[in-house]
């Protein structure tokens, strides 16, 4: 079964991997394949390093994804 990802939830793993996290840390964070954050990183690297940081209603809200994400692939 293929998993569909909300692309705000793309681009947050791409800064995240601008920031200093290595594909290897954020595939055992998030459960999203080395290959298809890899993909991502090609696609929205240039854009990602222009987004202003997330607000607060930003930051809990990606956390939720993150869990409901999580509890999907459990």
């Amino acid at each position: 079964m293929k998993t569909y990802y909300d692309i705000d939830f793309k681009k947050e793993l791409v800064k995240e991997y601008l920031d200093g996290k290595s594909l290897n840390n954020l595939y055992q964070t998030y459960g999203v394949a080395k290959s298809t954050i890899a993909g991502w990183i090609k696609k929205y690297s240039e854009e990602c390093q222009y987004i202003k940081p997330h607000n607060k209603e930003n930051n809990a809200s990606s956390e939720e994804i993150r869990a409901l994400n999580k509890k999907i692939k459990e």
